[in-house]
């Protein structure tokens, strides 16, 4: 078990936050997870049949410069806990699933 900042821990594939008044939003398509002002503080993702990717955008379309690109394995769970204020999306926080079964996406309101 990591523990980062004594608030975050990564435990197995499961990512638990505590602290902090954090959202979880849930998506099996690509999908603009948030609209507005947030910050990402981390993911679950299950993978599909094949290796697979989530490439997400400070959009709310897969438009402009991508912010993150993480490789998902074929058929494993896997997490992703960002560290400190994690990442500030300013105009939305837009996901692409490429062979990724499902993703949760843990943000906090406002950034």
């Amino acid at each position: 078990m990591a523990n980062l900042e004594g608030r975050r821990r990564v435990t197995q594939g499961t990512l638990r936050l505590t602290g902090n008044d954090v959202n979880a939003h849930s998506t099996a398509t690509t999908a603009t997870i948030y609209t507005g002002r947030t910050r990402l503080k981390g993911f679950t993702a299950e993978g599909g049949g094949s290796d697979g990717t989530i490439t997400v955008y400070d959009n709310t379309s897969a438009t402009g410069t991508a912010i993150l690109i993480f490789g998902v394995e074929a058929g494993t769970n896997q997490s992703l806990a960002i560290p400190d204020a994690g990442v500030l999306f300013k105009t939305g926080l837009h996901a692409v699933l490429s062979n990724v079964t499902r993703m949760t996406a843990f943000t906090t309101d406002g950034g």
